[in-house]
């Protein structure tokens, strides 16, 4: 016999409304909390994530399996590795076959250095779903984790093929072949998780275990021709030698058509310029390049060059350029030349670079801006083609020196190995008093 029985309806109609009220409103803060663990996690407070997980278990007597999964890998995370466990267990005693918690498991196992266990539990889970890619992954990191890289290696590679677009992957293979020593194969896995995930930690960190303490040479030279513009042969080399990963020194021979002496540019006049350079970190994103530099003008002229150039790379990879340039002459007049630049990726091939120069050279009163727009579309570790164009304005004392400036370019780069480049430019630049195509060829290479 219930004991409502002797209550009267419309208590009883109370008691139901009562009891229902208090368990919807339950159910609604669990829903919340649930809510706010996610947006801790996502936040990288692990801590806080925990703590609101065991808030919804404490609320929710008769257990919460998604609260007590987020509590369990709280703590696996935070490496309390016992109580994980225990919660992992906790869940897989009610569901056997709870494939959140048998990975969730198979990873703390790994990460408190259990890796038989941990290679149990990820193969129940390809025992239930063969082709679960966690558990795979699982599996590799733990072989990594256990100095087996050329077993992760193997699972890694299969899953590549697999899973094209997983920049973890990627990441996780470019640190078995760092395990391995094979640096070349490794920096491109690095490179292809950064091009698929722009500023992803592990492959930043990867990348630069490779290159620290890395005293590296690079060369690079062009040469080809201008029509009306100069000489052909000869038009820029570069001997560029790094001390370490963040401090770069170098010699420049430069003798090509720039935009840091407009009046030079449409006389078409040959100027070999002399440079030693300098990079540089300033601060953790920023970088700083110094050139200073002496260039040979006609009529046994000359004009000496200071260059300094800010560049900032953020982890979405976004660059962005600030530089200035003053170039005393000998004839007592100073050019001037600053530009800025914005870079970005549109997608995990694509790139653009708009940016912007302003300048003023010459005895007379001569200046110019110039806006121009950069796209770069690149294969990983393939071919890259890059276009530009650009359109400016001079003002000059000069009127027929005066009036709008066209500028276009194409840039098309190709490895020859790992190290090695073959690059082909074609510029066109259209100025009221000065036209010119300029065709060069060019190497880029590293050493050793």
């Amino acid at each position: 016999m219930t004991p409502f029985r002797f209550i009267p309806r419309n208590i009883q109609f109370m008691l139901l409304i009562t009891l229902c009220s208090v368990t919807y409103t339950k159910f609604v803060n669990a829903e919340n909390l649930h809510q706010k663990a996610e947006l801790l996690a996502k936040a990288g407070d692990i801590t806080g994530m925990g703590d609101t997980y065991l808030k919804i278990l404490k609320d929710t007597p008769s257990g919460d399996l998604k609260a007590q999964l987020g509590y369990a890998t709280a703590q696996s995370w935070q490496g309390h590795h016992e109580v994980a466990q225990d919660q992992f267990r906790q869940v897989l005693k009610q569901q056997p076959d709870n494939l959140d918690a048998l990975i969730g498991l198979g990873y703390d196992f790994a990460w408190s250095r259990q890796f038989k266990e941990a290679e149990s539990q990820f193969n129940k889970v390809l025992v239930i779903v063969p082709d679960n890619v966690s558990a795979q992954k699982g599996l590799a990191f733990s072989s990594l984790w256990n100095e087996q890289p050329q077993k992760a290696l193997d699972i890694f590679q299969s899953l590549e093929k697999q899973h094209p677009n997983d920049a973890e992957i990627f990441a996780a293979e470019g640190q078995a072949l760092l395990a391995l020593n094979n640096k070349e194969e490794a920096t491109i896995a690095f490179q292809r998780a950064l091009i698929i995930t722009p500023g992803r930690p592990d492959a930043i960190d990867g990348l630069a275990t490779i290159n620290k303490n890395k005293k590296t040479f690079d060369f690079v030279a062009w040469a080809g021709d201008s029509s009306n513009g100069g000489d052909s042969g000869l038009r820029e080399v570069i001997v560029g030698y790094w001390i370490k990963d963040d401090l770069r020194i170098w010699a420049r021979y430069d003798n090509s058509l720039s935009l840091d002496n407009p009046a030079l540019v449409r006389s078409g006049e040959k100027a070999e310029t002399y440079y030693l350079g300098v990079l540089s970190h300033i601060h953790q994103d920023w970088q700083a390049n110094l050139e200073i530099g002496n260039r040979d003008l006609p009529n046994d002229a000359d004009q000496q060059i200071y260059k300094l150039e800010g560049i900032k790379i953020n982890k979405q990879q976004q660059v962005f350029k600030l530089g200035v340039q003053l170039s005393p002459h000998s004839e007592n007049y100073t050019d001037k030349l600053i530009y800025s630049a914005y870079g970005f990726p549109v997608s995990d091939k694509w790139r653009l670079e708009p940016s912007l120069y302003l300048s003023s050279s010459g005895t007379i009163d001569d200046k110019e801006w110039r806006a121009a727009l950069f796209g770069e579309y690149a294969l990983p570790d393939r071919w890259s083609v890059g276009v530009s164009a650009g359109v400016g304005r001079i003002s000059s004392d000069i009127a027929a020196s005066e009036g709008s400036v066209f500028t276009s370019n194409v840039l098309f780069s190709y490895p020859i190995s790992q190290k090695n480049r073959l690059n082909l430019s074609v510029r066109y630049e259209d100025s009221p008093s000065f036209s010119y195509t300029t065709m060069l060829i060019g190497i880029a290479i590293q050493l050793p």
